[in-house]
């Protein structure tokens, strides 16, 4: 039974999200220019990168807060310099880091 401060809501565990690449995250989300070519998709992810601004550990970060707002609570992080590393530790949300 719920405590009564928590009248109609739900106690479930994290979500588990096993294929990120945080430190590739952004603000936007990169077009598709046909939904059916993922080579074309992976042409513009890469085209995108290049104009990236921002450090791939802050882009980690806001990585790790979008996986926490939807409730992640662990990940199976894929980077190219474990640049997720202290943007994990630091929000407490748990995984494992691979190149």
């Amino acid at each position: 039974a719920l405590p009564s401060a928590l009248p109609g809501s739900l106690l479930a565990p994290g979500f588990v999200n096993l294929h990120t690449h945080l430190e590739q995250t952004s603000r936007e989300t990169i077009p598709n220019p046909d939904p059916q070519r993922f080579d074309e998709w992976l042409t513009a992810v890469g085209a995108y990168r290049r104009t990236e601004t921002e450090g791939r550990e802050t882009l980690s970060r806001r990585g790790v807060a979008a996986m926490l707002a939807g409730g992640v609570t662990c990940v199976n992080d894929i980077g190219t310099a474990h640049h997720s590393l202290e943007a994990l530790d630091e929000a407490g949300l748990r995984g494992v880091v691979s190149l």
